[in-house]
Formats: C-alpha cells, structure tokens, sequence
C-alpha cells in the first residue's frame, strides 16, 4: 500500500456507514430496491466498476421476477438507511425460498414466505455496569418475545453481551420507567443501567444526586436507585429487593431466597476448573428443582473478598460465568450480615471492578441491602433480526 499513489489507493476504497442496509443479494438488486425508478443505465453508471459474471458478488444473484415480486409484497416494510430519497423500502422483509447453490430466489413456492431478510428493528442502548454487559431494548415487544430476541441479541456474532432487558411504562403512578428482564428476573446492574438512562440529564450535569423510582420484574415493591455523574460515567446506588430467607443448606453452602430467585453462596479458595463445573451443575439443578426465575452461585473467596459469580435464567436455558453480578453482590453481602449478626460494609472485587455492597441487620433480622457500581454507556443504535 505505501508503494501505491494516493490518488489510486483513495480510487479503490469506499466509505460504508453504520446505518447501511445491504441486502444478501447483488449490488444491482441493492439498487433496485433503493431506487425501483432507476433505469438500468442509471444503475450501470451508479457502478464504477461492474463486476464480471464470474465475480463473487454475483453467487448471491437474484432473477428479474424475484426483484419485482420482492418490491410487491408488502406485509412487512422494511427501513432502508442507504438511500437518501427513500425511507422505507416497499420490499416487505420476505422473499421466496433461495436456492443458495444455485444463487436464485424461487418465487414459485406456495404462499411465497421464504427466510426474512429483516423480520425487525430494535432500538437499544448497550451499557456497562461492572462490565456486566447488559443490553436495553427501547422498543415494545410483546411478552411471549422477549426470549427469543434476546438470545439473538446476546449471541457472539450479534450485539453479544451477558443480558437482555426489556424498558416499559410502569403501570404505577410512583414509577418512573419499568424493566423486564428477559427470563423474567430481577437483576440489579440492569436496574442500576436504566436508572442512568432515565434520570434528567440537566439534573444530573448539576451535580445533583437524582433518585429514580422503578418497577423491576422479579421484584415485588418498587426500587429505588440513586444516580450520581462523573464525566462519562455513573455511580449508581441501588436499594435492592430483601431475601425472604438465608440458611445453610447442604455441603456447607449457603441459600439465599428471593421471591422469584435463589442465590448460593459458597465459601472458597481460588475456584478452579473442577469447582466451576460442579457450579455450573448445581446451578442446571437448582433450576429443575426450585422453578425459580434465576439461580445464581456465587464463588466468594474470604481472604481478597474476589467474588465469581455464574448466574443460570432457566428460561433463556443460559449459564454466564458474568464479569459483575450487582444482585449476586447483594446476596453475598446479605449472607455475610446473616452469618455475623451484625451489619456489613464491604468492597467485593470481581473479574469486571469492584462494587460495594452493604446490608443493615438489627435485632436478628435484616433491614436493608444496597449495592453500589459504576454505569457507563458504550453504544446505542439500532439491531436488525
């Protein structure tokens, strides 16, 4: 590349955005449904190079008579970015059954409904709260998709993150903003993610601490979170849900309940391969047995207060070693103030940062847990499914 003049390498790249939609098909087809007024000279001249027959782009090929019934078929329009004189594509998001061997659509199939080429839109936000990658779905799906959705969005070779949360209208009148989960559970850091989102901006560029009140999933009463800004980030504080129970349960370990969780923490060294599989056992277990929403074993290390946290949501059929788990911090921390009959303050380290965690405990009952992290945004925009 240095050998070659500027002007030549500058002639063969091209600049492709982020709200780009290409289709899985040839650079023709693209243009066809930007532009269904364009004659094929138009189109010609709108390609620089044309590709030859044997050029790769032309595997994905489609013939005339799928580029016309593609710009019919109405039943789901889908939002085409790459054009400037277009906002939606009258392409309805279907096409016929591909041949992919052959490089065709065959749009003689009965009823014509072949694979989507985008069957939806999301808008979301991808956060970090302790580097427990959590995404926030802004657009309104119904309850029976959420699942789906989510481990689409999940999956490596998508958004990838640890965890998939569903923003709503709160059906209180004290609520500012409602949060389900995916797998229908409650989750701290993904209460402490939206508390940062929804809080005033003008409020929080102030300097002031801002409160807001949400409705979770796996929560009975609503919660509140303290959200504080430091430059490109928040301290979030979160006044999390309190156990029905902490006992000890078999092997020494120790169960935390919930309304609709359970949290098992196990004291130990350093965990090693054979400890995290027979974690991850238990967890699988755990969730046949007790039909809870999210089963959590918590890996607590005494000595450096490192905690690794695997947290299963049955539903999802999911099992994450999680970089930062806020209400495995808080069972811990809840566990901890049991344990010692007396209140706790403590700093727990795991492998994404540290949070702080506390729980009050008077006159053999515990009052009151919170947890404390760190919320950062690192990207927000739009998914295709």
């Amino acid at each position: 590349m240095r050998d070659r003049e500027r002007s030549e390498l500058l002639g063969d790249l091209a600049i492709v955005f982020q709200d780009v939609c290409l289709l899985d098909a040839a650079v023709e087809e693209n243009l066809r449904i930007a532009h269904p007024e364009a004659t094929a000279e138009e189109r010609v001249s709108a390609t620089p190079r044309p590709a030859p027959p044997s050029d790769r782009l032309n595997v994905a090929r489609v013939t005339l008579t799928a580029a016309v019934e593609l710009h019919r078929f109405r039943e789901r329009p889908l939002t085409v970015t790459s054009c400037s004189r277009c906002a939606v594509c009258p392409a309805g998001g279907r096409v016929g059954r591909r041949d992919w061997r052959r490089g065709r659509w065959d749009t003689t199939s009965p009823g014509y409904r072949g694979p989507a080429l985008i069957s939806r839109e999301i808008d979301f936000v991808k956060l970090d709260p302790t580097q427990n990658m959590t995404l926030l779905v802004r657009t309104e799906h119904p309850e029976e998709e959420h699942r789906d959705i989510a481990l689409r969005l999940m999956a490596y070779e998508h958004l990838h993150a640890e965890q998939v949360g569903f923003v709503r209208k709160p059906g209180s009148p004290d609520a500012d903003i409602s949060l389900r989960m995916a797998g229908g559970e409650f989750c701290g850091n993904a209460c402490m993610a939206l508390a940062a989102l929804a809080a005033p901006p003008d409020e929080l560029a102030a300097g002031h601490p801002v409160d807001v009140v949400l409705e979770a999933s796996g929560a009975r009463e609503l919660v509140r979170c303290r959200v504080l800004r430091h430059a490109r980030e928040y301290t979030c504080e979160l006044a999390m849900p309190l156990p029905e129970s902490v006992e000890r349960g078999a092997d020494g370990v120790a169960l935390v309940r919930y309304d609709d969780s359970l949290h098992v923490v196990v004291e130990t060294g350093r965990p090693g391969r054979a400890l995290r599989a027979w974690a991850q056992r238990l967890a699988a277990r755990l969730g046949e047995r007790e039909g809870a929403s999210l089963v959590g074993v918590m890996l607590y290390e005494p000595r450096s207060g490192h905690l690794t946290p695997l947290v299963h949501v049955p539903l999802l059929g999911s099992a994450v070693w999680e970089r930062g788990c806020g209400s495995g911090a808080a069972a811990l921390a809840a566990y901890l103030a049991w344990k010692g009959r007396t209140s706790v303050t403590t700093r727990v380290r795991q492998p994404g940062g540290v949070m702080t965690v506390a729980a009050d405990h008077a006159r053999g009952v515990l009052t009151g847990v919170r947890v404390q992290g760190t919320v950062r945004v690192v990207a927000e925009g739009r998914a295709y499914l």
